[in-house]
């Protein structure tokens, strides 16, 4: 019994030892091979955390090999991190890699500071690998941006002129009741995730149309530039006011709001990309202008009392993110007592929901459309002539390409030579500043300039 005993653990010692790994060979040239040349990071801002990227360094031979190190060229003084095959260094040595397998290699950016104050910083380096005399090379490149961190509460009037470092509201910027904030043209303000802006003063943002203003997420660059939700809102609370001049707001979980007593005027205003819905106001008063309002979870405008006029406004909602269950324009007075009074004027409400405006739900005597372009059902828009005058229903506004966010008209659409020039008086140059009143047409909604 000792003896087969004796046997079968020989057995599987020479068996063992038959399949134990060879690590002796070191790569040649063409042995290894980085997933990538280069890895390229998204902006990244300044003292802020940096996503983490990876790239994987394989074995390509018929061998397993051991590989003399893996290092940063830059070594500990590198603004770049890294973890190489779970190890957290600057430098690994005598590493490893069976014959078909992947090292994978963690990369992310420490806390970079442009220099001088410049708006814009690029860093790169170098990871090295190196064995039997060759040597292996992939590169880490970012883009570091440099930003004003702004918050809490703004007690006296203050100004925000820089358009080449934006702003970063990380958390709630409140503007007291006698502040002003005022915010010129170009300047960027970006929020951070479930950032919001309360307005109990006064907000001025004076874009113009070379360079427009605009409040947006920190991520913009490509998948990112138009996923809604990813800042919290803007809220003009009662006794508020806020003036938006060539500005654009986009990406927001709430958008814009208007309390009872507040105020908000716009000219030039594109506000998109909102979970919820993109405007709510309740007995506000609200003024829009050359502005549009573009693709919501929720109502692009929700009326509720107040005073309200719009005139050459484009309303376009395409959301594509989940159901949208309401209108895009919807009107309702906060009860009978409310001294409600909307007028739209020489503006385009449209969108993928059949109907949305709801011709039932408005009363004549409180709300007038004129010279617009309205998705609703035909018969009942002629039947309130109270309501709608020189209107047209259509249920495509002939847009040049809403998918690509071009929302000028082309040719055919009914929209064209639809204004009237008394409501292009009062608006006498569009969304990208051309004149309305040297054509022979105007056009309804926010563009003059129609696409061939």
């Amino acid at each position: 019994m000792t003896t087969l005993r004796n046997l079968i653990l020989a057995t599987l010692c020479v068996a063992t030892a038959a399949c134990e790994r060879d690590f002796s060979s070191a790569p040649a040239a063409q042995d290894l091979a980085f997933s990538a040349d280069t890895l390229s990071f998204d902006t990244i801002y300044a003292g802020c955390p940096t996503p983490t990227a990876h790239l994987m360094l394989r074995n390509n031979g018929d061998d397993d090999l051991t590989i003399s190190s893996i290092r940063l060229a830059g070594g500990a003084s590198s603004l770049f991190s890294v973890n190489i095959g779970g190890t957290s260094s600057p430098a690994v040595e005598n590493v490893r890699l069976a014959h078909g397998d992947s090292l994978y290699i963690f990369a992310n950016v420490r806390d970079p500071r442009p220099s001088n104050g410049r708006a814009l910083t690029d860093i790169t380096d170098d990871i090295i690998a190196e064995g039997g005399g060759n040597t292996w090379r992939a590169t880490l490149k970012a883009v570091v941006l440099n930003v004003s961190r702004v918050g809490g509460t703004i007690e006296t009037d203050t100004q925000w002129l820089c358009d080449t470092i934006p702003y970063l509201v990380q958390d709630t910027l409140r503007i007291a009741p006698d502040a002003r904030l005022a915010i010129g043209p170009g300047v960027s303000v970006l929020m951070q995730k479930d950032a919001a802006i309360r307005v109990e003063g006064a907000l001025v943002m004076a874009g113009d149309v070379m360079r427009r203003s605009q409040i947006m997420p920190m991520r913009q660059d490509g998948f990112y530039e138009d996923i809604p939700g990813q800042w919290g809102q803007i809220r003009i609370a009662t006794g508020g006011t806020a003036s938006l001049t060539m500005t654009n707001v986009a990406c927001a979980t709430d958008g814009i709001a208007v309390d009872s007593a507040a105020s908000l005027s716009a000219d030039g205003l594109w506000l998109r990309d909102v979970s919820h819905m993109a405007l709510a106001a309740r007995r506000a008063k609200v003024s829009l202008t050359n502005s549009l309002i573009t693709n919501s979870g929720g109502a692009s405008l929700s009326l509720t009392g107040g005073q309200t006029v719009l005139t050459h406004v484009t309303i376009a909602n395409y959301f594509t993110w989940d159901a949208r269950r309401v209108n895009a324009l919807s009107i309702c007075r906060a009860d009978s007592a409310d001294n409600m009074r909307v007028t739209v004027v020489n503006t385009i409400v449209m969108g993928n929901h059949s109907p949305e405006v709801e011709v039932d739900s408005i009363a004549g005597g409180f709300a007038l459309f004129r010279n617009s372009l309205v998705k609703a059902e035909k018969k009942k828009v002629e039947a309130a002539t109270d309501v709608f005058v020189n209107c047209q229903t259509a249920s495509d506004a002939y847009f040049a390409d809403r998918k690509q966010r071009d929302y000028h008209l082309l040719p055919k659409s009914v929209a064209v030579g639809l204004a009237d020039i008394e409501g292009a008086t009062s608006a006498p140059t569009d969304f990208d500043g051309f004149s309305r009143l040297d054509s022979d047409t105007i056009q309804a909604g926010a563009f003059q300039f129609i696409m061939r």
